[in-house]
């Protein structure tokens, strides 16, 4: 067993009675929970300090560094924000500049905003089609990086497990002796087995960051800071750490930590076995399905995340996320516009692994058959609108007189209520109404079918030849989703310091153009801002916006779906 649980575990067992804190006094009665209060002790006698460890916590830090491969190894129980805080501080001092991908936790935020940095932002790839961002190119970064950068700060992987080139990042910024933090909470479990991705310690990083608890048996909010190399102090970055770490830490998710890091040194080949043949069973038992797609390792480095998108976007990422958890009980990590995360470790069972192989393939078996029976009701509509234009293409059908209509113009204008378009707008049934029941979330409606206008003017429902109706509808979705949604940075008028600390009223949505952001808005999670404070917001931000509040996504900084929380006249 690892030496600091053995330690709590001895000490639980021996007569030493408490006359210190925490309250509960070890008392299993004290709490239905009380089990765990064994373990759960302060700084005294023989069990070390973790802001000057020197015993116990040194040894139990000393094996995690062992393990990661670092000069030095951190433990952190305030979770990897502190971990980022505490990097940031070390490394900047007030209104330094900093350059860092746009994709980044709000932790760094936090860190600029306390430190008054100047940000120079990169954007990662976009992935259109999917719907979420990629890799931080290093010539992005070689573009913006000057003499006068103070860090770099990457996260990698993303939240979708896309793993950046950290190596020909560190190099580019090592030539100016820059040093590179790497926000790698979601890759703690890299150290296991050379079959995982290459680690950002492993590429010369020389600050990284891993939240333990995402991917490894380590209990939530445990998480470790690594240091190597000579660019960074050791001492600021223990000053700091005593500054943002709780002056009581626990000692339940220290022995958490250390336990995690055991297992990994024991059993990381066969966990790391069992999470690989868990990805690949995904893959393989869902890879003849039509509009559910598991994304494979040419895309997702991280084997531990299962990416799922929905092809043609025949539905939305939040109504399959709804789906999964309302219909099949399976709690998916969070949902994107056009995709869901699941996240698996060597943990997982064989029989949760088997239960959503199994509700995708019945996800996808129910959209290709309603897929189909729209599809025969367009063909039927295609078909009688044709034959009719054919059987009247002789007639004038607008007589001299503009009297008479005729039979084709009273078809013409029937069209719009045929039964093709209460069918479409109808074909909810339980497996949709069940992942959402608001009127936005129709299968297919009545607007997203092609529109065209006819000889006499008059807007009717038209499908052209072989067309897949379905794939129209995707292609509608993505124009919808692009207007509005370019990637470029908004256009800064304050630093992050200097907005949020503003007065600032409740604004409506529609009355912000032009204004300054005096909050982040974010879309969580991840909890990527959209936009900073000091940002200007644009027509185009507020399309996205509302875009995100119809799909009903979890937006931070909007209040009630009305309001920006804060907003300030331009200057």
């Amino acid at each position: 067993m690892p030496e600091l649980y053995d330690k709590l575990n001895e000490l639980a067992q021996s007569d030493y009675y408490p006359f210190h804190m925490p309250g509960h006094k070890r008392n299993e009665q004290a709490a239905p929970f009380g089990d765990i209060f064994d373990l759960d002790i302060t700084e005294i006698d023989e069990y070390d300090n973790l802001h000057d460890a020197s015993g116990i916590i040194k040894n139990a830090q000393d094996r995690a560094n062992k393990l990661y491969g670092a000069d030095d190894t951190f433990f952190l129980v305030n979770g990897s924000t502190c971990g980022i805080l505490s990097s940031i501080f070390a490394v900047c001092k007030d209104y330094d500049k900093l350059v860092t991908s746009r994709n980044c936790h709000k932790s760094l935020y936090h860190a600029a905003y306390l430190r008054k940095l100047d940000l120079k932002f990169v954007f990662p790839e976009y992935l259109n089609e999917y719907g979420f961002f990629g890799k931080i190119l290093p010539e992005k970064i070689e573009e913006v990086i000057t003499e006068d950068t103070k860090a770099v700060f990457i996260t990698s992987p993303t939240y979708e497990g896309i793993v950046s080139d950290i190596e020909s990042i560190v190099k580019i910024a090592h030539t100016k002796k820059i040093p590179v933090i790497v926000d790698e909470a979601h890759g703690a479990h890299f150290a296991m087995d050379k079959s995982m991705p290459q680690s950002a310690l492993e590429a010369g990083a020389d600050i990284v960051i891993h939240s333990v608890h995402k991917t490894t048996a380590a209990m939530t909010q445990t998480a470790l800071l690594h240091v190597q190399g000579n660019i960074v102090d050791r001492g600021q970055i223990r000053r700091y750490l005593r500054i943002f770490q709780s002056s009581s830490p626990s000692y339940v998710l220290m022995a958490s930590i250390d336990n995690a890091v055991e297992e990994m040194e024991k059993n990381g080949h066969l966990l790391s076995e069992k999470l690989n043949s868990y990805n690949e069973k995904i893959i393989k038992k869902t890879q003849d399905c039509r509009y559910i797609n598991v994304l494979g390792k040419d895309l997702i480095d991280d084997p531990g995340k299962i990416v799922i998108c929905v092809r043609d976007d025949v539905i939305s990422g939040e109504e399959l996320y709804k789906i999964l958890r309302e219909k099949f009980h399976l709690q998916m990590e969070m949902a994107g516009e056009k995709h869901v995360l699941a996240i698996i470790t060597g943990y997982d069972s064989s029989i949760g692994i088997d239960r959503l192989v199994s509700a995708l393939n019945e996800i996808d078996a129910e959209l290709v058959n309603k897929s189909k029976h729209i599809l025969n009701s367009v063909n039927k509509v295609t078909i009688r609108n044709k034959t009719s234009k054919r059987n009247n293409s002789e007639q004038n059908f607008i007589k001299e007189d503009n009297s008479t209509e005729g039979d084709f113009i009273k078809g013409a204008n029937s069209i719009e209520e045929d039964d093709f378009i209460k069918e479409a707008n109808s074909i909810e049934g339980d497996f949709i109404k069940g992942a959402n029941s608001k009127e936005e979330s129709n299968f297919v409606k009545e607007e997203n079918f092609v529109k065209t206008e006819d000889t006499i003017n008059k807007t009717i429902y038209t499908v052209e030849d072989n067309l897949d109706v379905i794939s129209s509808y995707g292609e509608i979705i993505k124009e919808n989703a692009s207007r509005g949604n370019s990637f470029e940075l908004p256009e800064k008028k304050l630093s992050i310091f200097e907005a949020w600390d503003k007065n600032y009223n409740l604004t409506k949505i529609d009355d912000a153009v032009g204004l300054i952001s005096g909050d982040f808005v974010n879309l969580y999670p991840p909890g990527i801002p959209l936009i900073v404070p000091g940002e200007i917001i644009s027509k185009a931000f507020i399309n996205s916006i509302k875009e995100y509040i119809k799909k009903d996504m979890n937006i931070q900084g909007i209040v009630e779906d009305r309001y920006f929380q804060k907003c300030l006249k331009t200057l």
